[in-house]
């Protein structure tokens, strides 16, 4: 093995010398010792479910790269862009680089946080003058952010209960804090008209 405190050169022979200190020749041609890539795999380690994960490696001049990763994934790019992000991808991610024979290669350890329900319910048809519930209840550390394509309707809960007086669709993002992960969900709610009364 060839320490890896030598430098780089062309000129370099191998001579065998006993524990008796009796030299062989040598091996009669000269070495070529080239220098290992220096490589560091990076980027955001730590990404939400559905998000884009982009990881990267150390530029290398005129190198290949490789990726390998959980369930058989592959790559032969120097960036990676993997989109929507599920909890299958999650899991140790290595490149390595290759130049002049020689390789390197550098880990990271790529974790996923899930994303948060954002649960709307079903969209549905209800008379003019009645009163629904969307979404579900609260769940503590996330935040709820409901709008909706009537101007002036806004609100801060999972569970809002609505009285619309035409068709109106309604939109929640709801996000956990700790990570900052959301999601995004919409429901439709039809109104029909209200009969009129006989006179």
């Amino acid at each position: 093995t060839i320490p890896a405190t030598i430098e780089a050169g062309t000129d370099y022979r191998v001579r065998v010398v006993s524990s008796s200190h009796i030299k062989g020749n040598d091996n009669g041609t000269n070495i070529a010792i080239k220098t290992m890539p220096s490589v560091v795999a990076d980027g955001v380690s730590a990404v939400c479910e559905g998000s884009l994960l982009h990881l990267y490696v150390t530029t290398v001049d005129q190198a290949d790269y490789s990726w390998t990763g959980p369930n058989s994934f592959s790559a032969s790019s120097r960036e990676l862009f993997i989109p929507d992000m599920a909890i299958a991808n999650a899991g140790t991610y290595t490149a390595t680089v290759t130049k002049n024979g020689c390789s390197a290669s550098s880990s990271i350890v790529v974790t996923l946080n899930p994303a948060p329900a954002a649960t709307v319910g079903n969209s549905r048809t209800i008379c003019a003058g009645t009163s629904i519930t969307l979404g579900t209840s609260s769940v503590p550390g996330h935040t709820y952010w409901w709008t909706s394509n009537q101007s002036g309707f806004f609100f801060f809960d999972g569970n809002p209960t609505v009285t619309p007086t035409a068709t109106t669709t309604y939109t929640l993002r709801e996000t956990i804090i700790a990570t900052g992960c959301e999601k995004t969900s919409s429901v439709t709610i039809t109104v029909n008209s209200a009969l009129a009364s006989p006179t």
